[in-house]
Order: C-alpha cells, then structure tokens, then sequence
C-alpha cells in the first residue's frame, strides 16, 4: 500500500494527464525528476508539495503572464498540419502554471481548462478533445469539450480562476497575409515581450507547413512600441455619458485613476475601462449635455498598455440627434480595389449638427432597387458636422494603401454590400428604412485619360449637389494617391479663383534638419480634371527632376520636392525653375514658372 505522500505525489502528476511524453522531464526550476520514479522524490518531504503547489497557484495570476502565441482558426485546407483548430499557449514566467478553473473565451463560445499546469517559458496546444491524438506529436496538448475558433475573427480571452484577465487578443480574417486566408496557415505573435500590440504583433505563419505548434513561431521579431494611444472617435451613449474608443489598448490604472478628462467644466463622477479588449473609455458626468452646444473634450496623462503616455489630446462632441433628409450623403466610392485591397464607401455630414449613425445600413443596388444592405453599426455612433467617414471592412487597408499626413476616419463594417467593378450602386439608409442618399455609377465616369482604373475612386464635387448628376462625380487625383477616404476629396468644387501655383518657402536647405527641408509646390484650380506635368531644371536648363508626369491633380493641393534630382543625389546650391505643364480634355493648356533656391546654411 502506498504512504499518503506517494499518493499525493502520484495524484498530483495524474493531476495533468497531457503533461509530457513517458521519459519527458518536466523542466521546473531547481528540480529535476523523472515521471517513472515518483517515490525518489520523498525524499523531498511534504515541503516540497507544499512549496511547489505554493508558487504553482501564486504565478499566472497577471496579466500577460500566459499569452496565446498562435492561431489555427481555418485549418482546411492543411498544407502540412493536421486540419484541426488550435491555439498555442506560451507560459513566459519563470513559474509553473496551474490553470485549473482557467476559462477560455472563443468569441460566443467559452470553456473552462481542465486540471494541467503549464510549465516555465513552454508551449501547450489547446484543441477540442476529439483532435487530441493528431495533434501530440507535436509535444503537449490539452483537450477541451467544447473548442471552436471564429474563421472570420473574434475575441480570444483567458481568464483565471479568480475571473481576472490573463491575456487577450481581438483578431480579424484580415489579419492573415491576402494569399493564406483560404486556410491551412496560422496566425503567429511576432514578439511575445511586446503583448499589448495587437494586429502590428500579429502575421501570417512562413513555415512551409503552414505553422510552428509548440515551437517557436517562424515570423518571431522584434517590435518597438513608442506612439502614446490616440482617440479614434467619441460617442455620446446618453446625455451625461461619453464613451471614447482608442486606437489601442490602455493602462488601466491610468485609464481609471491618474489621467484627467475635462468637459467644458462638466466634472468627472464615474470611470470605466470595458474589457476585454481596454481600448474604449466610458466617462459619465456631473451635468448633462444640452442640444445644439459643442463641446470641448480634453485628455491628459492617459497611457496605453506599453507606458506611452498620450500627454495631451482635445475631441469636440456634442449631444447627436437625428438626421434630416440630406444631411448624410455619400461622398466618395472605391468600386474597384487594388490588389489585396477592399472596396469603401465615403459619407459626409454636411449639416451644422451631430447625427447618430446608429442602425443606419449601407447596400447595393440591382437592377435600380435595393439589393443587398448592411448595417453599418448599432453603436451610438454620432458623425460630427462637416465630418467625413470611410465605410470598409478593413480600415487598415486603407491607410497602407493610401498613406496622408492628414487626420482621417475610418469605420470597420462586420459585413458589408458588394460593388461591381463595371457598373453599380450605393444606396444609405437610415435607422428607419428610409434611403438618405444613393449614387448609381459605371466605370465609364472615370477620366478619360485615366488608363487603368484599378485603386481609383470617384469622388463627389460639390457636395450640395445631387448625387445622381454623373457631372458632380470623378476620379480622385493622382497626386494624392488616386483616392481620398476618410478626409476631403481632391476634387471638390474650385473657388472660383484664378488658377495659382505658388512655392513656399521660395527659399529651402535640404539638409534633414526639420526646418525648411522640402518646397512645397501648392495649387489651387477652378476646374476639375487637369493633367500635369511638374519639372524642375537648373539655370542652365538642364533638367533636374521630374516631380510629376502626366498625372491626374486635385483642384487643390500640393507637391514637394526635396532637393534631390531623378538619381535621387541632394542637388547643389543656387537657383532652379518649376516648370508647370497642364491641360485638360478639351485641350486647353496653361504653364507656369516659378522660381525656388536651394540654400545652405
């Protein structure tokens, strides 16, 4: 008969039945023990229990301390794994782990772990009972009854037994590579020191079987986070409560304790951080807000997950209400993407006012009538006056493919309505069913010297025109990238002011000292529609560079040149001529000369 010792020694190994491999050694720090022998280590005495129990149950309990390191959500079709979901964990503590109680969220689905303990900086797979066996060639695996992961993305988060947050990470299908999305590839962290990235911590598996279970992840890198959060948009849930969602997530002490928000003299009487995910704020108030009064925002001192502290930050809000007939109106349309890229769907606010997107749709149109509609979101989303919003699945697509130095926004639909590259249309429909605005367009409404279509948006004119005047729509300019989303088109209605092209400064150093680095080429037309040709040649001449060739410009706008010539060598010093070539499709043409220097100091 075995002493009681040996049974608590034996009962606490069965305690995680997917441990280890016979003959696997366990690595726990300062002891080393083989499975096969238990009764070597009584030795050790009922202080070692005691002991290794202790720091089993007193690590883990932090967040980060257990991370999920990789993502098998579509295994099918495999291109080397076996076709089962997973999810890697990774124990980064210098502690053993036990994770009884532990509950695992899957989007709608959660599951509470088993009796296990995961060991010191090691993996473990977790996968549903029945794929078990595929699965531990590849080292331990835990098996649960219920495991499902979202193919389509969703919110992954681990708790532990005293329902506090270990880790968690909101993924999209956007986030593989645009080649791997049809499965058989997971989805790996890039560096497990820098947990509170999300997507900029995330890629496509590179391993040739489409994976790394238990390993270390074939994309592990390094990555620096120094940018401080910032305000992605502000929405006001009653008339005393502000909810503001950020482009990360935040320190919740700082969050809920030491950064300070000020509303117009309204004081803050109530905080609160919503998780999982610690990007959005709810604030409520000590006053309630009044109809048709702007409001002035300010945050101080407000820290993400990383410690970047975001020292100052100021968002106008105001009390939303609904929209009139016209107030909302479609104002740009990608139909046909780049490669990798999405479509997107440009409104505009073009009212003095605040109007609640809540329950509004976005559809298409067939044969003249609705087809297909989507809701754009069931938040209290307000849009601000005079405020644009770029409508895609993917607003981070946008931003690589169409980069600016300009504030711009963006709202990620769960699903959203097809465009046809040839011919179609948008239609937006308010909380009520009711159309607010639609644009039937065909491919043929693009300039006709634009060549090839593919990237390039048609963009509204004048805003307080019709939407079904094919004359009030065209292609965005070339010089800002051929579209537009998220901020003002390139090709809204002109001034009416002669055509000006100006230099400043007239005199710049191209040295990268952050003062007067680039000329700025800045214009401003009466007509749409105009083709350039931007030079720049020295005194005696010769051309130097050629800044734009026979592209589609804005009716306002700007073009820099930073002193370098075609071969990319800082020019020398002294006095160089732009030379200004347009016309349009009628034939016209103007050219203008300007003078610029290049100088140094």
């Amino acid at each position: 008969m075995k002493d009681s010792f040996s049974q608590g020694i034996e009962s606490f190994f069965v305690l995680d039945k997917t441990c280890y491999h016979p003959g696997e050694t366990p690595s726990i720090p300062g002891i080393i023990f083989q499975v096969q022998d238990k009764h070597a280590m009584q030795n050790f005495g009922v202080l070692f229990i005691l002991t290794l129990m202790s720091n089993i149950y007193a690590s883990g309990q932090s967040l980060n301390d257990v991370l999920i390191t990789e993502i098998m959500a579509d295994p099918s079709p495999s291109v080397g794994l076996p076709e089962v979901e997973y999810l890697e964990f990774y124990n980064r503590t210098g502690k053993p782990v036990f994770v009884k109680g532990w509950r695992l969220v899957m989007g709608s689905r959660s599951a509470f772990l088993p009796d296990s303990v995961l060991f010191p900086t090691s993996y473990v797979l977790l996968c549903h009972t029945n794929s078990t066996t595929f699965l531990q060639k590849y080292g331990r695996v835990i098996g649960l009854a219920t495991f499902s992961i979202p193919n389509e993305g969703g919110t992954l988060a681990l708790y532990n037994q005293k329902n506090q947050l270990v880790y968690t990470v909101t993924y999209s299908d956007t986030w593989w590579a645009a080649d791997k999305r049809s499965g058989g590839y997971g989805l790996e962290m890039l560096d497990m020191d820098n947990p509170c990235l999300e997507k900029g911590n995330w890629a496509t598996s590179t391993d040739e079987n489409g994976g790394t279970p238990n390993r270390q992840n074939s994309v592990k890198k390094t990555i620096t986070d120094i940018t401080p959060p910032a305000v992605e948009r502000v929405d006001v849930t009653s008339e005393n409560q502000l909810t503001i969602f950020f482009n990360e997530r935040l320190d919740s002490i700082s969050a809920m304790r030491t950064a300070n928000f000020e509303l117009s003299g309204n004081r803050t009487v109530k905080r609160k951080l919503e998780t999982p995910n610690f990007k959005n704020l709810v604030l409520t108030f000590d006053s309630p807000l009044q109809k048709d009064r702007l409001y002035e925002l300010f945050i101080h001192n407000l820290a993400d997950c990383a410690g970047n502290v975001l020292r100052e930050a100021k968002v106008t809000v105001g009390l939303p209400a609904e929209a009139d007939s016209g107030d909302v109106v479609i104002n740009e349309v990608l139909f046909n993407p780049r490669e990798n890229g999405v479509d997107f769907v440009e409104i505009y606010n073009r009212s003095s006012r605040y109007v609640t997107l809540q329950n509004w749709s976005l559809g298409n149109l067939r044969n003249g009538r609705p087809d297909i509609v989507k809701p754009i979101t069931m938040e209290k989303l307000a849009l601000p006056p005079n405020q644009f919003l770029a409508l895609s699945l993917d607003g981070d697509v946008l931003k690589e493919q169409y980069p600016t130095n300009k504030p711009r926004n963006f709202l990620n639909l769960i699903a959203m309505p097809s465009f046809p590259n040839e011919e179609g249309g948008v239609i937006l429909m308010n909380e009520k069913g009711r159309i607010q605005d639609q644009f039937h367009y065909t491919s043929n409404m693009h300039h006709a010297l634009v060549q090839d279509a593919e990237g390039v948006s048609l963009e509204r004119i004048n805003s307080n025109r019709a939407s079904w005047a094919n004359d009030n729509w065209h292609s965005a300019a070339g010089t800002v990238g051929y579209a537009t989303p998220g901020y003002a088109n390139s090709q809204v209605a002109g001034s009416g002011l002669k055509e000006v092209f100006s230099v400043e400064p007239e005199a710049f150093t191209p040295d990268l000292d952050g003062v007067d680095d680039v000329a700025e080429i800045k214009y401003e037309q009466f007509l749409s529609g105009r083709i350039a040709t931007i030079s720049v040649f020295d005194i005696n001449g010769r051309l130097v560079k050629t800044l734009v060739s026979n592209q589609l410009i804005g009716v306002a706008g700007s073009i820099t040149w930073n002193g370098t010539d075609n071969s990319n060598a800082v020019v020398k010093t002294g006095y160089y001529l732009i030379l200004i070539d347009t016309f349009d499709i009628s034939g016209n043409k103007a050219q203008f000369k300007k003078r610029v220097v290049v100088a140094s100091k």
